[in-house]
């Protein structure tokens, strides 16, 4: 009858993940670089992985086998890791979104679904109106979290105070600040949307060029034009902000003015929206927003 293991036998179990970060016995090495963080080699163990996920067997003992260096452009180093560590203990340990984020974009090329609920789970724990940009930013740039999206719009609809003021907004994608103002039911004032949009375009305009003139605004805040509700200001809070602010041309600031005072009045280049109403949650929240420059 065999013996239970001792104490010290216990201590000194070897097991699967203990032999992947110390690097030993292994047979294949992984080169990770997405050309926008330092490269990382990672050294495994074939079998390991084959055993453990269906895409590694194929790849390392299918009809074409990988050689025994890999090569790996579409995914960031620390993603990887922590993907792997997952196949070699079976647990999921996140530090924060943005590895849990990086982690998602792995498991899901990889074809490991219950590591991409892991992901979705600690992300929707996580999120928070100071991330959420970050989180919008990464579903642009790799676009990997279409089980997210209702949650994601949600949170900054019901946020979105605090999100469009946040420090991680002036530095969003321009395609995250699209997908917030498409929303029609933020809760917030319109005034106060398009202030935000006002000073993100400001401080891209002083990122993207020396010459910070009338016309390279115009061209910054042109694309969200269409979104961004002007009718729904009144007349005095129009005149005294985005009148001002050079951010239209004149024709089209004296076409929105006109047609605040009189709808119909002038004719609205195609550009400029036409609703005017408040988006739905508009009353809920009436916080303002800081700006800057404006």
């Amino acid at each position: 009858m065999a013996k239970p293991l001792s104490r010290h036998a216990k201590k000194t179990q070897r097991d699967d993940l203990t032999f992947f970060l110390e690097g030993r016995l292994t047979d294949v090495e992984f080169l990770v670089e997405d050309g926008s963080h330092p490269p990382k080699v990672f050294k495994a163990h074939k079998m390991m992985l084959a055993i453990r996920n269906e895409v590694f067997e194929a790849m390392f003992y299918g009809n074409l086998p990988e050689k025994d260096q890999v090569r790996i452009t579409d995914l960031h180093p620390d993603g990887f890791s922590t993907f792997l560590k997952y196949l070699y203990s079976r647990k999921a340990s996140f530090v924060n979104i943005q590895q849990a984020l990086h982690t998602r974009t792995a498991a899901q090329k990889y074809m490991e679904s219950m590591l991409v609920e892991d992901c979705d789970t600690f992300i929707r724990k996580e999120i928070r109106p100071t991330n959420v940009c970050g989180v919008l930013d990464y579903s642009v740039k790799y676009g990997s979290t279409a089980n997210l999206d209702d949650f994601i719009d949600k949170h900054v609809e019901e946020n979105a105070v605090e999100v469009l003021n946040s420090e991680a907004f002036i530095p969003a994608s321009r395609e995250s600040v699209m997908r917030i103002l498409k929303n029609p039911r933020l809760k917030i004032r319109e005034l106060d949307i398009i202030k935000r949009v006002y000073a993100w375009a400001l401080a891209h305009c002083r990122q993207e060029t020396d010459n910070n003139t009338i016309a390279r605004l115009q061209q910054t805040v042109r694309p969200f034009l269409p979104e961004l509700r002007f009718l729904a200001l009144t007349s005095l809070e129009f005149v005294e902000g985005p009148s001002s602010w050079n951010i239209m041309t004149k024709g089209e600031t004296l076409a929105v003015l006109s047609n605040i005072i009189k709808p119909g009045s002038e004719k609205l280049p195609e550009v400029i929206c036409k609703s005017t109403e408040n988006r739905t949650g508009a009353a809920v929240n009436k916080k303002c927003l800081r700006t800057s420059g404006g």
